[in-house]
């Protein structure tokens, strides 16, 4: 069993989950079973790793801690990562969440810096945030290199489907953290995907999400990979005839 405590902010009185009591209940849940610290645990006798903000679990244990039911639980849990507050790892055995952003809000930082570990999503700022301070948090994302990439794969979607709907950068940018945090994927290397599988007829109908990007960054890259032309073999000797010349 889990030891310690969470951070959990008031203005979550402020959020739409907090009139739906499975889902305040699910969602506070999720944040006190989060791994503080990097577990590793063995599975088809191969070393996983589960890192922090995550953990193992299934709808039928979170059904039991909870007491709500399973379909209830799917359902909430496909919410939180179409909000892009979570992400989900499945596999035949088991599941594995991901509380997106959780270094961000349940670090090490004061409660000061941390105003909103309970949004759903950055759109949902509570109704007593100042819009001033808002503006300027929002403007200093856009220079991040997280939002630069959300927002050129955008503009490479855009080349496609000039009516494609713009998306929330923000959420968008989110998921390129984790890239680059969780997966250790660098900015230039995702870059040169994103212009790789915007390039390609079938890809580019593929991948029109940067949470779509991270879920195929390893078949795209394996794909690129194999797609390269080979390069010509050196020639060793020149031709027999013109040196016999």
């Amino acid at each position: 069993m889990e030891k310690g405590y969470i951070k959990l902010h008031r203005t979550l009185l402020n959020n739409p989950i907090a009139q739906k009591p499975d889902y305040a209940w699910l969602w506070c849940t999720l944040l006190m079973k989060a791994n503080h610290k990097e577990k590793t645990f063995i599975f088809n006798n191969k070393k996983q790793v589960c890192r922090p903000g995550q953990f193992v679990t299934g709808r039928k244990k979170l059904s039991q801690q909870t007491g709500i039911a399973e379909s209830q639980i799917y359902k909430i849990l496909n919410y939180f990562e179409k909000e892009a507050q979570i992400e989900q790892q499945k596999n035949n055995r088991f599941t594995i969440v991901t509380v997106l952003n959780w270094h961000k809000y349940q670090g090490n930082g004061t409660t000061k810096e941390q105003p909103g570990n309970n949004q759903v999503t950055t759109t949902q700022q509570p109704g007593n945030t100042n819009k001033n301070e808002k503006n300027v948090k929002n403007e200093k994302n856009k220079e991040s290199v997280e939002y630069k990439l959300s927002e050129y794969l955008f503009n490479k979607i855009l080349e496609h489907n000039p009516e494609y709907k713009k998306p929330n950068l923000f959420s968008w940018s989110k998921h390129i953290d984790l890239m680059i945090r969780i997966d250790k994927r660098t900015p230039d290397k995702i870059r040169e995907v994103i212009d790789w599988c915007q390039a390609d007829d079938f890809w580019c109908k593929n991948i029109l999400s940067t949470n779509k990007l991270r879920k195929q960054y390893d078949k795209l890259v394996i794909t690129i990979n194999t797609t390269k032309p080979k390069p010509k073999p050196k020639v060793l000797y020149e031709n027999i005839s013109e040196t016999n010349n």
